[in-house]
């Protein structure tokens, strides 16, 4: 697609409410669903289950995400490339929910968060995907702005959802289960998605090579974004499972404010919620204003910056310049 092609505006809200949607429906199952799933499976054992789960967790979601990618950029199939990975990552993730919410066992309880981060990471790479395929880079940085601050915003609703309103575990997944489902399959089923783009050639695997199949690795820049936005995420999962834990037994919550430690929760999420996005559009607008003073500016700045220091950390600033002139492809999948 040619940068002058640019989609509609339906589209950009579409994909925008579907990305969010899908972080509504990860945040809460990871941060509170797992772990109080965890507890009831073994309460003396529950760091333990959960430690075990999130680990085989991490290492499926590492590995799925680069492969839904990779094999997305070489799908074809009448229903293009990137909707049936969007239609199977939703399916999965609901699959998940059922093996979660009915475990009874550790190894059940692992199974439902790896087939989880399965569904979940295929969906989200080929979100981000159409985000590479179908956005001129005229509108990136309005829409990376919005999509950037989905995972802050998505653990914000998920947690005062799934904390706050409800309290029945059938409810919490049901509730979780219609949000992707209507924030998802309508812009799956509705979109238009293209082919390849104009002058490029369809992406074929050479046998044997890494770089075929792995190359955005060869830039160094992309290396950089890479680490950053790992390092950030690894940082905010480890401290954020195990909150919930840490909320019931070392400021005995209920017994004090009358409220299960999910109200804490969630009441904490949305305080830290708001001191990041406070923070984010303070440092946002002070950096517009420095390049300006400088004689840098940058089209991409202002409401982008926000959503960029929001959602895609220090890293995103080190390789952002070059990533632009890259050519998108599955390596935009690993921007989150």
């Amino acid at each position: 697609m040619r940068d002058d092609a640019a989609p509609s505006s339906a589209f950009m809200a579409g994909l925008g409410v579907a990305y969010l949607a899908a972080f509504i429906a990860m945040a809460p199952l990871l941060g509170m669903l797992v772990p109080l799933r965890a507890e009831a499976i073994d309460a003396a054992a529950k760091e333990t289950l959960l430690s075990t789960a999130l680990f085989w967790g991490a290492i499926t979601a590492a590995v799925s995400n680069v492969a839904a990618g990779v094999l997305s950029d070489r799908t074809r199939s009448r229903l293009g490339r990137r909707r049936p990975w969007m239609a199977g990552g939703v399916a999965g993730v609901l699959a998940a929910y059922a093996v979660i919410a009915t475990a009874t066992t550790g190894a059940a309880l692992t199974a439902g968060v790896v087939l989880f981060q399965i569904g979940f990471n295929a969906l989200l790479a080929a979100l981000l995907a159409l985000f590479a395929d179908r956005t001129p880079a005229a509108a990136r940085g309005r829409l990376s702005a919005a999509m950037g601050v989905s995972y802050p915003l998505g653990n914000m609703v998920g947690a005062a959802l799934v904390g706050g309103w409800l309290t029945q575990d059938g409810a919490r997944y049901g509730a979780l289960a219609a949000i992707l489902v209507v924030g998802v399959l309508p812009f799956v089923f509705r979109m238009r998605e293209d082919g390849a783009r104009d002058g490029e050639a369809p992406v074929e695997a050479t046998p044997g090579s890494v770089t075929a199949w792995f190359g955005p690795f060869a830039h160094r820049d992309f290396v950089l974004v890479w680490l950053g936005r790992s390092a950030m995420t690894t940082g905010f999962v480890v401290g954020n499972v195990y909150l919930l834990y840490f909320i019931a037994a070392d400021t005995n919550f209920q017994a004090r404010y009358g409220a299960p430690p999910e109200a804490g929760l969630a009441l904490l999420t949305g305080v830290s919620f708001g001191v990041v996005l406070g923070v984010s559009l303070v440092l946002g607008l002070a950096g517009g204003r420095l390049r300006r003073r400088r004689g840098r500016r940058d089209r991409r700045g202002g409401s982008g910056d926000v959503g960029r220091a929001s959602g895609d950390g220090v890293g995103l600033a080190l390789g952002r310049r070059r990533l632009r002139r890259s050519r998108p492809g599955h390596g935009d999948l690993l921007r989150r």
